[in-house]
């Protein structure tokens, strides 16, 4: 298999940008038919669950609500639909179209019997100032080429209302001693990019350690600072200089991350299982992302260890899943010397049950 670089990522996301188009159309050219479709003058679309939780949202109208009843009884949600539609008569939509095969939650349908057809992927207002995903990747292919010859895309997700890039940079890496499995532990500093076409998330670059642990898998841990570039318009230049400064303190983040794990491995707990009941009751995470963490425990009693266990239980899940537990993870971080020993003087005692 040929390793994916920026360039053949760019190839990707023109692609996928070749179908699509945007409408700038008055709501009263607007309306919902019994069966769900959207029609835009004379133009029947689908959409999927986020533009429709998007135009319910925009109408004044129960955006979950509605979007579940679009799926139990169109008749229904069109009738209530097409009635707000007329009040708000005098409004101006921007409506992001594509041609393609799509399941509701905007994944890509890939079923024998899937058929093209044009659907709206998002709908904002007319003020909207778009920043796409081809342009954000032909920025990020200049300045990383430019930035570091050596680095490796360790993931890439792109779906309708959301892109998600990982790069890591083995030039950074640090050696931090051997597990209590006998692997060598080797931190590096990598990026995540995020970007949504269609009012998602803002764009996002964020910096971040990874943890290679065996030749299987990698663990993150993302410091609290992050760049994120709303959608408001800036010329390309203005965009191309706030993504080198925010891929530069990226990596400074990193760096200074890597510093603080090499303190929190000096930092020994007497009851490390324990403590991760404490420390997930504390960040609210569920009973059972704290029990998958706890079976994935390297039986490192430090609080490095711990909070390994917490960002290798986030990997186990979904993309969007994943990136938001591994954000609270990381917080884990910031957590003072004196406030592990607190815990670990509670988690003597401490009953899980």
């Amino acid at each position: 298999m040929s390793k994916t670089t920026m360039e053949s990522l760019n190839t990707i996301i023109t692609a996928n940008s070749a179908s699509k188009r945007d409408l700038t159309v008055p709501t009263s050219s607007i309306l919902l038919s019994n069966n769900g479709i959207w029609n835009i003058g004379a133009e029947e679309f689908q959409a999927t669950r986020w533009a429709n939780s998007q135009i319910f949202n925009r109408l004044g109208m129960p955006g979950k609500y509605f979007t579940e009843l679009m799926e139990a009884d169109p008749e229904l949600a069109a009738y209530h639909t097409n009635r707000v539609l007329k009040t708000h008569k005098d409004e101006e939509w921007f409506v992001r179209t594509k041609v393609g095969n799509i399941n509701l939650d905007g994944t890509e349908d890939e079923s024998e019997d899937a058929s093209e057809s044009p659907y709206i992927r998002g709908v904002m207002s007319d003020k909207y100032s778009v920043l796409d995903n081809d342009k954000v990747i032909e920025a990020l292919t200049k300045i990383i080429n430019h930035y570091a010859k050596d680095y490796s895309i360790e993931s890439h997700n792109l779906s309708d209302h959301r892109m998600h890039i990982r790069i890591t940079l083995p030039q950074t890496a640090k050696d931090f001693g051997l597990t209590t499995r006998a692997k060598n532990d080797i931190l590096q500093v990598g990026l995540d990019i995020v970007n949504s076409e269609v009012g998602y998330t803002a764009m996002n670059i964020m910096g971040f350690v990874w943890r290679l642990v065996c030749t299987n898998g990698m663990r993150r841990i993302e410091r609290g600072d992050m760049f994120s570039q709303r959608h408001i318009y800036l010329d390309d230049a203005a965009f191309f200089n706030r993504c080198c400064q925010a891929i530069t303190d990226g990596v400074q983040n990193g760096v200074r991350t890597m510093e603080q794990f090499a303190a929190l491995k000096q930092l020994q707990l007497a009851n490390p299982l324990n403590v991760h009941d404490i420390v997930g009751k504390e960040f609210e995470f569920t009973k059972g992302f704290v029990d998958n963490a706890k079976e994935l425990w390297e039986e490192d009693d430090t609080a490095y260890g711990i909070i390994n266990s917490f960002t290798a239980a986030a990997r186990r899940l979904e993309n969007e899943q994943k990136l938001e537990m591994e954000r609270k993870a990381g917080k884990m971080l910031m957590i003072p010397a004196k406030a592990w020993k607190k815990y670990d003087m509670i988690a003597a005692d401490y009953d899980a049950e």
